[in-house]
């Protein structure tokens, strides 16, 4: 099949085609590489002596213009998106969980199992209208439903504010496979203008 130079594929090799590059935002010699150099020049990159293929490594690829959808308009050689992004309280949507309460008073509520069929989960906090600061209590679970484990990290009281952060995978399901560009042994591509 021909090719032209500077155009990019997918192989599902474990090597890299004779003739072609990775693309993984390496560096080559202008002198060694001049048909790919006068298409792409610097436009990944380079110095005075060299100049970068793309770097397509933990990406994938979007066509260059301006989305239909988002109105979100996309230059070549920009990077956009990350592969993970920092939750925290702030940026999590608003959400409940059920507590149940144990009644009594304030005395009756201890960190150890209840004889009611309860079971002690963690402290939360409360405040009624008639009081002037939050109050500490605890919270219970029916012990005959099935335990639903909270990681630590996402376990706080209402009172004071907590900022936990954590990394959150920010992907799609991808397969990895190897881009190349062809650097020699294809036609030299005309552009048409």
């Amino acid at each position: 099949m021909d090719s032209f130079i500077g155009e990019i594929r997918a192989f599902p090799y474990t090597f890299v085609p004779r003739g072609w590059v990775e693309c993984n935002g390496q560096s080559l010699l202008i002198n060694q590489f001049q048909a790919l150099y006068a298409i792409i020049e610097k436009t990944y990159g380079g110095d005075s002596q060299t100049f970068k293929v793309p770097n397509f490594q933990g990406a994938v690829l979007v066509g260059v213009g301006t989305s239909s959808q988002s109105g979100n308009t996309y230059g070549i050689n920009q990077r956009y998106g990350t592969e993970t992004t920092t939750l925290t309280d702030s940026t999590l949507p608003k959400h409940t969980h059920d507590f149940k309460g144990k009644g009594g008073a304030d005395a009756a509520r201890t960190s150890t199992p209840g004889t009611d069929n309860q079971s002690y989960l963690t402290n939360i906090g409360y405040q009624r209208p008639s009081d002037l600061k939050p109050v500490a209590a605890f919270a219970y679970r029916d012990v005959s439903q099935t335990p639903v484990t909270l990681h630590p990290a996402t376990i706080a009281s209402s009172f004071p504010s907590s900022n936990v952060a954590s990394l959150h995978e920010n992907r799609s399901p991808f397969q990895a496979i190897r881009y190349c560009i062809c650097v020699s042994d294809g036609d030299f591509p005309v552009n048409p203008q």
